[in-house]
């Protein structure tokens, strides 16, 4: 938070002044202050609608923009687009939005992808929504979604867990958790080092236009989206288009033709979305085994050993090893590897830890 955040929660609160047109006021008046300060005549000459203008000079007159910062932060954290932990993903779609409001850390470089479906789902939806969730987070890969009920809760409960981060987009102010019935479901986000994010201030009355919006910050911190299960009218719909828009992969788990719940993902794979066919191989199906072995391969502070065995726990071949070294041996790389923080032993077994 800065000294300008209090002007940029003003010019959110303002009907009809969206990201794209503040961004331009913004950069006509060269920063946020003094669009506050600008006179009415200012405004009219830059062409502004009478209807904005007015809300804007009234609010003003009500001199309530200190006592909207300070109710906020009540509730939430604030960052600003001239921040400098603003995340990195959403500051690069075309439409960012001006401030977050927020609970938790912001990590802004994390790697993110986005897992959303439907509301109503079949059991087959929960269980391949889990699995993918699961080699996901495995790679420390931070899984996305919107807190809605279906698809989006059991994303956000895998990672809970797995003792895992996630991060939850929310259609509201983080006064009102929504929908209500997750209020507990968000509490385990944050108690397990996640993160609820938000765009509207408190206050904020729910409507349609929101989960637009919200659905546009998913797939905009995501460097891939997926959608597990999904109806045609589901609202992954327009996560996917939005995704699309950002020049973002969209990646489609197909489903049975008699299966009403996977309509939406099918007719997705029909337009030409990027089908998952194999859960074992999903680094590969997803286009993220590059990323995963560009990170290896940067880890110069490794000796070959190190690196064959992190190759070998990332294909689930770590039997393998012990027919090559002794068991002393291998033991030692591991603990070493363990206390560099490049893996994690979970129930007797080694994952990664990146």
């Amino acid at each position: 938070m800065n000294k300008n955040t209090k002007y940029y929660i003003f010019f959110n609160n303002i009907k009809g002044i969206g990201p794209k047109t503040l961004i331009k006021l913004i950069n006509f008046f060269e920063n946020i202050e003094n669009l506050y300060k600008a006179k009415e005549k200012d405004l009219r000459n830059i062409n502004l609608k009478d209807s904005i203008i007015k809300e804007i000079i009234d609010n003003k007159k009500n001199n309530t923009i200190d006592k909207e910062l300070e109710e906020n932060l009540k509730f939430s954290n604030i960052i600003t687009q001239e921040e400098e932990n603003f995340p990195e993903f959403l500051k690069n779609i075309e439409d960012p939005p001006i401030v977050l409001f927020y609970k938790g850390k912001i990590n802004k470089k994390e790697e993110c992808v986005s897992i959303v479906g439907s509301r109503k789902h079949s059991e087959y939806g929960k269980q391949v929504t889990i699995k993918i969730a699961e080699k996901l987070i495995n790679r420390n890969i931070t899984i996305v979604s919107g807190l809605a009920m279906g698809i989006d809760s059991i994303a956000h409960q895998t990672c809970i867990n797995n003792k895992k981060r996630t991060i939850a987009v929310l259609p509201s102010g983080l006064d009102f958790i929504y929908p209500q019935f997750n209020n507990s479901l968000s509490i385990e986000i944050l108690n397990n080092n996640g993160l609820l994010i938000t765009e509207f201030p408190i206050n904020s009355n729910i409507i349609n236009y929101n989960f637009h919006r919200r659905n546009r910050i998913i797939s905009g911190l995501s460097k891939i989206t997926i959608v597990t299960e999904a109806e045609k009218s589901s609202g992954s719909m327009i996560t996917v288009k939005h995704a699309l828009n950002q020049g973002k992969d969209v990646y489609v788990v197909p489903g049975s033709i008699f299966n009403p719940f996977s309509k939406g993902t099918n007719n997705l794979i029909k337009e030409g979305a990027n089908p998952i066919t194999d859960i074992n191989n999903i680094y590969e199906e997803i286009g993220l085994k590059e990323l995963i072995n560009k990170k290896i391969n940067n880890f110069e502070e490794l000796n070959e050993k190190e690196i064959e065995i992190i190759n070998l726990i990332q294909t689930n071949k770590i039997e393998k090893i012990y027919k090559k070294y002794k068991t002393q041996e291998i033991n030692q790389i591991l603990s070493m590897l363990e206390i560099k923080g490049y893996i994690i032993k979970n129930e007797n077994k080694y994952l990664l830890n990146f």
